[in-house]
């Protein structure tokens, strides 16, 4: 496992990059199993670096069969522990969801007036009304799309409803105070206030954290990997949903994971850059419509109605076509770019998975820095090594203090081992 030091801090529009952070730690002091956390820096108010630290203490000796059974527990005790909830950090929390998702509504209702205003040269109050009410039913269909989080039940859900009802609609009235909202409307925005919490729907809206979890369970001989997004807790359920899980078991060789900002790392390993790919296909999605209407207005004679049968005909060879000729390129990237790193990887000796885990993240750290973006990767390298024998070793770590005058601390940590 390896991660940069950055973290970025939002301070309304403003973003200030710190690059100290921890995002490394051992999950238990007495079992191979380490937690990594990126995106966002806490968990309800409190840094994960405490988070993590109190639960660890909490955890012990425990130890457990499977990977997958201490991403339970960790869960378990993020939704059951009430005094990691500090403060009015639920109402925080509630706020900063709801109210950063009602803004994100109001400046694409702003965005669609202006354009209707620089085409129409005017607009009313009714027809702003309207172009909301049009946005918030296209987010409300958006979110009926989506799954409903794990955890969430017949039982409990009464109780997160109770806990969000009277908040929604504080906020409601503080940002659409100046709109007629016909009830139609503010029942629609009491639902997506509640779906926050309650479901998952790929809009990117939303300050989650990634925990990864890896390492070995007791019965376990090779290493397991689990990920999920974490949001908050609400009425003592976690909002959260699974990304990944992985177990050796299961793979014919190595396996490479990034997580957060990806692009560069996939690009090492697939031989091109994802946004570059992501354009191509974009583009051909273009060409081949264009390619229907270029071949079929050059065919003369047929009559309206055979002539729209055959564009749909003609469509749909070419959509076949495409697919065979992208799922045959994917298949040569894997071979000629991923599979032959991933086959050399399983066998390659600890120390050198270290090197090649922090060559990753030096990847995309260096790219940040030598082009306009922000670094928004960057700072010392942390990286452990899990292995079943040594448990979780620590090839880079950093510290905030020098390690000759804080003797005591070492002593306590250790005081905890067998």
């Amino acid at each position: 496992m390896a991660a940069d030091s950055a973290v970025t801090m939002r301070l309304g529009n403003r973003e200030k990059i710190f690059p100290t952070a921890n995002k490394i730690f051992a999950l238990s002091k007495h079992e191979p199993v380490g937690i990594m956390v990126y995106g966002g820096a806490d968990f309800m108010s409190v840094p994960w670096e405490t988070i993590v630290k109190v639960l660890r203490q909490r955890l012990g000796n425990t130890s457990f069969q499977r990977l997958t059974d201490y991403a339970d527990w960790f869960r378990k005790a993020l939704a059951d522990s009430d005094d990691l909830i500090v403060g009015n950090a639920t109402d925080d929390y509630v706020y900063q969801c709801v109210a950063g998702y009602f803004m994100h509504i109001q400046d694409e209702v702003k965005e669609l007036v202006d354009e209707f205003i620089e085409e129409h040269k005017e607009i009313t109050k009714e027809q702003v009304t309207e172009i909301l009410h049009a946005q918030i039913e296209k987010h409300v269909d958006e979110w009926k799309r989506g799954k409903v989080m794990p955890g969430i039940t017949k039982t409990n859900l009464p109780r997160v409803r109770a806990e969000l009802k009277n908040r929604v609609e504080r906020i409601i009235d503080s940002l659409f105070s100046n709109v007629d909202l016909s009830q139609a409307d503010h029942r629609a925005l009491q639902y997506l206030g509640e779906a926050i919490f309650t479901r998952h729907a790929n809009l990117g809206r939303t300050s989650d954290s990634g925990v990864v979890i890896a390492g070995f369970g007791t019965e376990e001989i090779v290493p397991a990997l689990t990920s999920m997004e974490v949001r908050g807790r609400l009425a003592g359920v976690l909002q959260w949903r699974q990304l990944h899980e992985f177990t050796m078991e299961k793979m014919q060789y190595g396996v490479i994971v990034p997580f957060a900002q990806t692009d560069e790392v996939q690009s090492f390993l697939d031989g091109v850059h994802p946004d570059y790919q992501r354009r191509l296909n974009q583009d051909f999605e273009v060409i081949l419509d264009r390619a229907t209407d270029i071949i079929l207005d050059e065919v003369k004679g047929p009559a309206a109605n055979e002539k729209k049968r055959a564009r749909q005909a003609v469509a749909d060879r070419l959509r076949k076509e495409y697919d065979e000729y992208t799922k045959k390129l994917k298949e040569f990237r894997q071979q000629e770019y991923s599979h032959p790193i991933l086959h050399v990887l399983a066998g390659t000796p600890k120390d050198q998975l270290a090197a090649m885990a922090e060559a990753m993240v030096n990847i995309t750290s260096f790219k940040r820095r030598v082009s306009t973006q922000a670094e928004t990767v960057g700072g010392p390298i942390d990286v452990a090594l899990i292995s079943k024998g040594d448990g979780l070793v620590w090839v880079k770590r950093k510290h905030y203090f020098p390690a000759e005058l804080n003797r005591q601390f070492f002593m306590r940590y250790n005081q905890e081992l067998p």
